[in-house]
């Protein structure tokens, strides 16, 4: 990757997460990394193209460190203990992004993003499934996901207390007691005669289902604001956006005049995303 590509990526970040994705311009984003307009497209095609981008180049590296734990030949109770702590670090080695993400729930609006992030879900929830049958063997297979399920919620709930509310707490002692724990729940599980709850095909149902998006008004108009300082040089795009704007202001939106200004602006690059939330708003 380009330094000029990651110094745009970093200026992103922290942008989105103070703002919000759609509420940030290119062109905030361009001033901030001390480039033009112009040069932030020799890079990236659109904001939607960069965030992407983003999504992608945190995947891969923290992809790259988990699959290097295998290399060590750790016993199974140290991996799963190493694998816990290795996606602490990389989360919380990437705060900015992570609180862009939770902040902004209607990211996956854009196909790609959303396709990107499912594949991150289904490869982090195998990876623990994995451990999982490596610690129990045969015995669990029945209530493998089950437990995947609760082991991740344990994960997810202890890096929330760390991430939000800035707890300092350590990692491996937290990586050890939720082994424990996991332990305790295997136990248990195997010593009942409880049905599971999750399959193999109702999860791959979870893994692929829709995003809930969070779409609103007033984000919506945020949104439809920073692309009017996107596209202020195209007339076509600028026109149709006033448009949609200012039926969202009206007391009674015309549905034929917003629908017939969001099919002007689907040949917009980089504007999908914005066409999306408004039909979902509008229930188009």
């Amino acid at each position: 990757m380009k330094e000029k590509e990651r110094t745009i990526m970093e200026t992103a970040i922290k942008l989105f997460a103070a703002k919000g994705f759609d509420a940030t311009s290119i062109q905030e984003i361009a001033s901030h990394a001390g480039i033009s307009k112009g040069a932030f497209y020799l890079h990236f095609k659109s904001k939607e193209a960069l965030l992407l981008e983003i999504f992608k180049y945190y995947y891969e590296k923290n992809k790259e460190k988990m699959e290097s734990l295998k290399g060590l030949n750790l016993a199974p109770e140290d991996l799963f203990i190493e694998h816990i702590v290795c996606q602490y670090e990389s989360i919380l080695n990437k705060k900015d992004f992570i609180i862009m993400h939770a902040r902004e729930q209607a990211l996956p609006f854009n196909d790609s993003v959303a396709e990107t992030i499912k594949s991150m879900r289904r490869e982090s929830a195998e990876m623990i499934r994995q451990n999982i049958y490596s610690l129990y063997g045969q015995p669990i297979e029945e209530y493998q996901w089950d437990l995947t399920i609760l082991v991740q919620g344990m994960i997810h709930s202890y890096l929330e207390l760390i991430l939000f509310l800035n707890m300092e707490l350590d990692l491996y002692e937290i990586a050890g007691f939720i082994l424990n724990r996991t332990h305790d729940i295997a136990q248990g599980l195997l010593q009942s005669d409880a049905n599971p709850i999750i399959t193999s095909h109702k999860l791959t149902e979870f893994m692929n289902c829709p995003f809930p998006g969070k779409v609103d008004r007033d984000s919506v108009l945020q949104a439809i604001s920073s692309a009017k300082e996107d596209y202020k040089d195209s007339e076509d795009a600028l026109v149709s956006l006033e448009l949609i704007e200012s039926e969202m202001l009206s007391k009674n939106p015309r549905i034929p005049v917003i629908r017939g200004m969001l099919s002007n602006l689907e040949s917009e690059e980089g504007m999908q995303s914005l066409v999306r939330k408004i039909e979902f708003l509008f229930n188009i």
